[in-house]
């Protein structure tokens, strides 16, 4: 069950950014690495030329998940917004550049 309402909530994360983006994507992995502490994974995920640097983001089932979100385009809005089953997050939108975190 977790591993469906991770899946879930990744895909839902993959819409949201491929509608913020208004451009494809290209097919570099986003950048994985252990959370601080060990307590969970942490992704990036790089919006730049109006473009994403990736298509989709995994983590492990079960485990807290950090994402940070780099807006490197200079005066375009941005926002990261995760909507899963339980309930919808939320970085503010803000222009870039600017480094946000869920």
């Amino acid at each position: 069950m977790r591993k469906t309402r991770l899946g879930v909530t990744l895909v839902a994360l993959a819409l949201v950014v491929a509608a913020c983006s208004g451009g494809g994507a290209n097919d570099e992995s986003p950048t994985t690495t252990p959370a601080a502490g060990g307590g969970g994974t942490s992704l990036t995920l790089v919006g730049e030329n109006v473009s994403f640097d990736s298509k989709e983001l995994t983590a492990p089932a079960g485990e807290q998940v950090t994402i940070t979100f780099e807006n490197r385009d200079s005066g375009i809005r941005h926002n990261l917004r995760i909507n899963g089953p339980s309930g919808r997050i939320a970085t503010e939108i803000e222009s870039g550049p600017v480094t946000q975190t869920l």
